[in-house]
């Protein structure tokens, strides 16, 4: 018996081919082939003389009201001369839906040829960042947006340490040959370690914009009613499709889980081949992490501590942020210092928050009051909150993309 969505799709060609007797009509799903890619060579559309645009559903929206959803419709796309004609249908799986496109072509030659040049240019790397979640991957053009601004030069380490790192990953990624030569698996795997808030994500972020590599983001490992070896099978694979790329993982503290660790771990350092994947992952609470791979070197070769930033750090990340604002703040380097001694346990995160909320703050008041002045009562007001159930100043992590 077929199960519920292959006979959807069996249905779908069938009606397909009674309403074009004689084509070819070839199903492709969207994670290969996107006739709405951000920088598509090709005119993509409604077709012509179809007023009907498809089948919609409709949602409810507290806010948004009323919501229209395409489920089925028609399209066509114009490319190198020919118009070819589409059909799309959304079909439920496991809780989540799959878009599968059906190509209507004049022979299996030529619509199998037209169907490859389009999943091709769908296939490019450049201006995308492929996300992991539900169990699927997607390329993300919002995603690869959100990091173009940042910037190694704008993170704040302690001495040498940014260096290191930059240098350690820049030179892996020039020896793959030395490898081979000494055949050593071409791989690398970096952990990040440390509370929330003290640059780990700001790292990843600029390391994605400059490396000018495939990024791969893996947000989840768990899909509903899927089972955690497909799930993790699945995460690698495309990884080892777009090596040479960066793998990146997203709080491996909480990601790994029960079942999911042995077929994490099986994957990371098993059979298959992980040639030219760089893995950078963090972690926020080490001690929920196994031996197995906090201590194993052939996982993560490289473990780099972020800690709560000292005096030094903390007056020149207040120093990058009053000159990111303005350099035209009236607040003068002795003062600067002075904020920064007062400001000890802080995370970047919160000097970040404290320099934001101090100048909106100074604004907001007509710049009556010194600038430093407000940053000093400012500097009281965040500690009293920062110190609720711990001493020690953190903030969530959201995800790897949002400031760190």
């Amino acid at each position: 018996m077929k199960a519920p969505e292959t006979a959807m799709l069996v249905a779908c060609q069938q009606m397909l081919e009674a309403a074009h007797p004689g084509a070819f009509i070839q199903s492709v799903e969207s994670h290969d082939f996107d006739p709405e890619f951000w920088d598509r060579p090709w005119e993509f559309g409604p077709t012509e003389n179809v007023p009907d645009p498809g089948l919609m559903s409709i949602s409810f929206h507290e806010e948004l009201g009323l919501m229209k959803s395409l489920i089925a419709g028609r399209f066509q796309i114009r490319w190198e001369g020919v118009t070819t004609q589409l059909y799309m249908i959304q079909i439920p799986e496991q809780y989540t839906t799959k878009t599968v496109w059906f190509v209507i072509g004049e022979d299996e030659s030529s619509t199998l040829e037209w169907s490859e040049k389009v999943c091709r240019v769908c296939a490019r790397t450049e201006g995308v960042i492929f996300v992991f979640q539900n169990g699927c991957w997607w390329g993300s053009r919002e995603l690869y947006l959100s990091i173009e601004s940042s910037s190694l030069d704008d993170l704040v380490l302690p001495k040498n340490q940014k260096e290191e790192i930059v240098s350690d990953i820049e030179h892996f990624l020039t020896q793959e040959a030395t490898y081979q030569q000494l055949n050593v698996a071409w791989k690398r795997g970096i952990l990040l370690l440390g509370a929330p808030g003290n640059g780990k994500t700001h790292l990843i972020r600029a390391l994605a914009r400059s490396l000018k590599l495939p990024t791969l983001y893996v947000k989840s490992l768990e899909a509903q009613h899927s089972a955690a070896q497909s799930v993790v099978a699945t995460a690698f694979q495309r990884a080892r499709k777009l090596a040479p790329c960066l793998f990146v993982l997203e709080d491996l503290d909480t990601l790994i889980e029960g079942k999911t660790r042995t077929y994490f771990l099986n994957e990371l350092d098993g059979f298959e081949n992980n040639r030219g994947i760089l893995t950078i992952a963090t972690c926020n609470y080490p001690e929920k992490l196994d031996a197995a791979i906090l201590e194993r070197p052939s996982r993560f070769d490289r473990k780099y501590h972020f800690e709560l930033p000292a005096l030094e750090q903390r007056t020149e990340y207040l120093r990058l942020a009053r000159d990111r604002f303005s350099d035209q703040l009236p607040l003068s380097e002795e003062a600067l210092v002075q904020v920064a001694k007062k400001a000890e346990g802080y995370s970047y995160a919160y000097l970040k928050e404290l320099m934001l909320s101090s100048v909106v703050g100074w604004i907001s008041s007509d710049r009556k009051e010194p600038l430093e002045q407000v940053m000093r009562r400012q500097v009281a007001t965040l500690l009293l909150q920062m110190r609720t159930d711990r001493p020690a100043p953190s903030v969530p992590d959201g995800n790897y993309w949002s400031d760190d």
